[in-house]
């Protein structure tokens, strides 16, 4: 593909993003039991964690969403300073264009020279040259590599790749980067088989990028116009609820829970069903251009302190007592958990 038509392409995928209305997470048929006696003290609610061997003061991550042009450029230097004065992690977009464009590469290493000591993730493609990964990463000073899985925005995408044979090629990338690799789906969730499988391969680490934040098949498919035959593959995929719901008793690996999530509460709930780690993407993009930058970095301050009371409410004074927080699901999510379950014992 063109330099060019790569950049227009990201810059279509913003602008199709900025456009889409809120999808459903599953975190509504999921019902968290608060106590009335929570015995707890909001000035002593701690919300600072540890992921990857990096202190956050907050377990929230800005996901990635673009880069590799000058537009990207001023998104990823915004959100490098938000992410440097709140204490949490961010993670930038593809960088698939460094290896035809090596000029990009500004456009991520940006957000290492604004934010010199926080959490910072790169992210490729699992077909994208371990020379460019490399280069990206080595540049960024990256924390961690992404590597994301879109197997249904390829199909719908007229200039997408048609060869999903990802498994080896992100072995390889694992045993020639120099940093931790996250495995990370792009808005139709994480199953379990695939994660066990690339467990099995040495990588423990998931963002599952679940349905119901942007869907990256309805953008592709607005790119090609109404008439494209392929219109139901914007309704595949597992809501963010279903995949947490999906990986609980896998031994030994960490999560970050990511889609369509926009609440403190829908945070909470990704703590609860035992995540590591929460993103937000499209809420925080949509902030970001409608009020700029410091308004985004107010909703995001906002955004954790509701998450502080709420962790008071509900009896809880670190991250972790999150996970000891009872629960009931509801309707399809209910119905959902028990066949996964009694299929995987």
């Amino acid at each position: 593909m063109a330099d060019e038509e790569r950049a227009k392409r990201k810059r279509e995928h913003l602008e199709l993003a900025m456009k889409q209305t809120d999808g459903d997470n599953g975190f509504d048929e999921m019902e968290l039991i608060r106590p009335a006696l929570p015995e707890t003290k909001l000035s002593q609610v701690d919300l600072s964690t540890s992921f990857l061997a990096h202190e956050l003061k907050a377990p929230i991550l800005i996901e990635a969403m673009t880069g590799g042009t000058d537009e990207a450029a001023k998104i990823n230097e915004a959100l490098s300073r938000i992410a440097r004065d709140l204490g949490i992690g961010l993670a930038l977009g593809s960088c698939s264009i460094v290896e035809k464009s090596p000029e990009s590469l500004s456009s991520f290493t940006i957000a290492r020279k604004v934010n010199r000591k926080g959490l910072l993730f790169a992210n490729c493609s699992p077909t994208t040259p371990v020379r460019a990964i490399r280069k990206t990463v080595k540049g960024m000073r990256a924390d961690a590599l992404q590597i994301h899985l879109n197997a249904v925005q390829e199909m719908a995408m007229a200039e997408g790749d048609r060869d999903l044979t990802w498994l080896e090629h992100i072995g390889n990338i694992r045993m020639s980067c120099p940093c931790p690799i996250i495995v990370k789906e792009v808005g139709f969730g994480l199953d379990r088989r695939s994660v066990q499988r690339l467990v099995e391969i040495g990588v423990d680490t998931f963002d599952i990028g679940g349905k119901g934040g942007t869907n990256f098949a309805q953008i592709e498919l607005e790119r090609g116009g109404n008439d494209n035959h392929l219109s139901t593959l914007a309704d595949l995929g597992l809501t963010t609820a279903e995949s947490l719901m999906d990986l609980r008793g896998i031994k030994g690996i960490n999560i970050i829970a990511s889609g369509g999530i926009r609440t403190p509460l829908d945070t909470l709930k990704c703590l609860v069903g035992g995540a590591n780690l929460v993103g937000m993407a499209g809420s925080v993009l949509k902030v970001l251009k409608q009020e700029g930058e410091e308004g985004c970095r107010a909703y995001l301050a906002r955004f954790i302190e509701e998450l502080r009371v709420l962790l008071c409410l509900f009896g809880c004074q670190r991250i972790n007592d999150a996970k000891k927080v009872e629960y009931v699901l509801h309707g399809k999510l209910r119905e959902f958990a028990e066949q996964r379950s009694v299929r995987h014992g």
